[in-house]
C-alpha cells in the first residue's frame, strides 16, 4: 500500500542554552494534513553553544519525524527556526521523505 502524499510537513524548532552550565532545552512542532507531533525536553548531551543546540533540536525533530510508522511523502520540507546559523549547517536534499 503506498504511502499518503501531502504537499508540505513543517517543523517548527526552538532551543534554549545556558552558557554556564552547557545545559539546553528544546521544543518543537512537526504538522502536515496527516498529523502532528509536539515535543520537548532537555538534552542528553550538553551542547557546546546556542547554535549547536539549536542543530541539534533540528536533529532530534528530524528523527521523530522518521520514526513515525507512516510519514507520508512531501513535496516540501520546511523548517522554521530562529537560527540562521543553524539553517546554514544543513545540507539540502531534494529526494522526498
Amino acid at each position: 500500500m503506498p504511502r499518503p502524499k501531502v504537499k508540505y510537513i513543517t517543523i517548527n524548532t526552538d532551543a534554549s542554552f545556558n552558557p554556564e552550565h552547557h545545559t539546553a532545552g528544546y521544543a518543537f512542532t512537526i504538522v502536515c494534513d496527516t498529523f502532528r507531533i509536539k515535543k520537548s525536553g532537555m538534552f542528553k548531551t550538553h551542547p557546546e553553544t546556542s547554535q549547536q543546540a539549536e542543530i541539534m533540536c533540528i536533529g532530534n525533530a528530524l528523527s521523530t519525524l522518521a520514526a513515525q510508522p507512516e510519514v507520508p511523502t512531501c513535496d516540501c520540507l520546511v523548517i522554521n527556526t530562529d537560527c540562521k546559523g543553524a539553517m546554514s549547517e544543513i545540507n539540502y536534499q531534494t529526494t522526498p521523505l
